[in-house]
């Protein structure tokens, strides 16, 4: 995974989806300038707002950032959201991931969105 990727996908996602920068900047919240700043790699596009946009295409965070789907060992978050022990089920799926240099920002990147979503679903069980 590397930056430039991260700008490919989001650049490729817009077009596939037929939308202006103007419209998909409406949808994370920014003006247009912002999101062309992250589709050009100039910068770095927050957690909330690739969040946002999974949701909105549709797709996984790993697809969003560019990660690609070891056939052998893929990571499903919905399983890890249905588990009871959500501390050490964390602990398990980080533990899964790859921890050389290259690596590190987008495994801490990674640990952040997931207790984001573990904090969510916590939410949405407590509003139940």
């Amino acid at each position: 995974m590397n930056n430039l990727q991260i700008c490919d996908n989001l650049k490729r996602l817009r077009k596939k989806a037929k939308l202006s920068r103007e419209e998909i900047g409406e949808v994370c919240e920014v003006n247009p300038a912002t999101y062309y700043r992250w589709e050009r790699g100039e910068a770095k596009i927050p957690l909330e707002a690739t969040i946002k946009l999974s949701e909105y295409y549709s797709v996984s965070i790993d697809e969003m950032i560019g990660i690609e789907k070891n056939q052998e060992k893929v990571i499903n978050i919905s399983s890890f959201l249905s588990t009871t022990d959500k501390h050490s089920g964390l602990i398990n799926l980080i533990s899964q991931l790859p921890q050389n240099e290259e690596s590190k920002d987008l495994v801490n990147d990674f640990k952040e969105m997931l207790e984001i979503e573990v904090k969510r679903h916590l939410d949405k069980a407590k509003q139940a």
